[in-house]
């Protein structure tokens, strides 16, 4: 692979360093992977150049095809600002079933903060998958609080609660824990597709993430979708499914519910007709 690496560089020994890389195949050296990382500009030039170059060598050769996406995890951990503009044309054209695709993403992640204005304006151009929406995963996870950053997740939260929940999630911003919880009551268990309601079990994990708590009303709500999840597994393996319910300490209730609320258990009955009454008792 020598004449190929010689079109990344002129530099005798990167080219040597590069060629190697072209021919490792599935698993990359632990002793290559730290020259790479320790290298000078000249490597990272060389990366940036080769990771440019991700379609040809996908189509190159089953070998030279994993060289982009070593090139991805290790410019990503040399946290190299200039290697932001061919990461995001990655993941902006490459297929997002792609192992190319989700190293790219999370080098622009480990790179930070240089990555966030390039990522918001592909996003603002619609650049990339869902129209660019997709790029909010990297936005969650570079660790820069920006009110643009919130817009986009909160965009997407609205489309698509589950992943919103989880990009919030990542972002950690107390801000987000009203909206969460409001999501949380307003979207009712789906009796007729048990496993939509993995929804409650984003929107809860997000809650803790931030520092929150479920509400009792909300924690019964989130057993009652479980369980409704585990049977409903249960009944395609014929067997007990495993219990993927998150833990979550809930508020205990200040004093007595309104008696015309929705029980605390999520039966969908009224309190007053539910534990509300005297022989069962309010939830202690």
């Amino acid at each position: 692979m020598s004449d190929l690496a010689a079109q990344y560089t002129d530099a005798p020994e990167t080219r040597e360093l590069i060629a190697r890389l072209l021919d490792t195949g599935q698993r990359l050296p632990r002793w290559l992977e730290n020259e790479l990382l320790t290298g000078g500009d000249d490597v990272a030039e060389a990366l940036i150049r080769l990771l440019g170059d991700w379609q040809t060598l996908l189509q190159h050769d089953r070998t030279a095809g994993f060289a982009p996406i070593y090139a991805a995890q290790i410019l990503g951990k040399r946290r190299e600002s200039a290697a932001v503009a061919p990461l995001l044309d990655v993941t902006c054209n490459v297929d997002i079933e792609s192992p190319l695709y989700s190293a790219a993403i999370f080098a622009l992640q480990e790179i930070g903060p240089p990555a966030l204005e390039p990522t918001l304006r592909a996003i603002q151009a619609g650049r990339g998958p869902a129209g660019g929406k997709a790029l909010a995963e990297v936005l969650s996870e570079l660790g820069v609080h920006d009110n643009r950053v919130l817009r986009v997740l909160l965009d997407v939260f609205e489309q698509d609660p589950s992943l919103g929940a989880s990009y919030l999630a990542s972002y950690q911003d107390p801000a987000a824990l009203e909206l969460l919880h409001d999501a949380f009551a307003d979207t009712p268990v789906d009796t007729d597709n048990p496993f939509a309601n993995h929804v409650f079990t984003e929107l809860a994990a997000a809650i803790d993430a931030l520092g929150g708590e479920l509400t009792a009303l909300e924690q019964a709500k989130l057993n009652r979708a479980t369980r409704l999840r585990r049977r409903a597994a249960e009944a395609i393996l014929g067997a007990p499914a495993s219990d993927e319910s998150v833990t979550i300490h809930a508020h205990e209730t200040d004093g007595e519910p309104d008696p015309d609320e929705p029980c605390w258990c999520g039966s969908g009955t009224k309190f007053k007709d539910c534990h509300g009454q005297p022989d069962r008792g309010v939830r202690q």
